[in-house]
């Protein structure tokens, strides 16, 4: 797996996801949530012309969730400023 930027990664050296259906969809990509089953960040993936996989990942806020069980990240502790819904991270 390569870093290419913030929240942007490539999974290099495979042919795509796995084509068992017992990985789920996706090849069985999941991502972490909260105590609510709230899913935390966004994933979009791209499977590129050699096989490999390019992920893209986001900060997902849950804003249909009351203000008080949203899914705040703190950006900067300095500045107060916190992830936007669907931002790099």
């Amino acid at each position: 797996m390569s870093k290419l930027g913030i929240g942007h990664y490539q999974i290099s050296g495979v042919l795509g996801y796995n084509a068992d259906g017992a990985w789920g969809v996706h090849g069985g990509i999941s991502v972490p949530r909260d105590s609510n089953g709230n899913e935390l960040v966004y994933v979009e993936d791209t499977i590129l012309p050699d096989g490999a996989i390019e992920l893209k990942i986001t900060h997902r806020q849950n804003t249909h969730m009351p203000a008080r069980l949203q899914n705040r990240r703190i950006k900067s502790v300095d500045e107060q400023t916190y992830y936007t819904d669907d931002e790099l991270y």
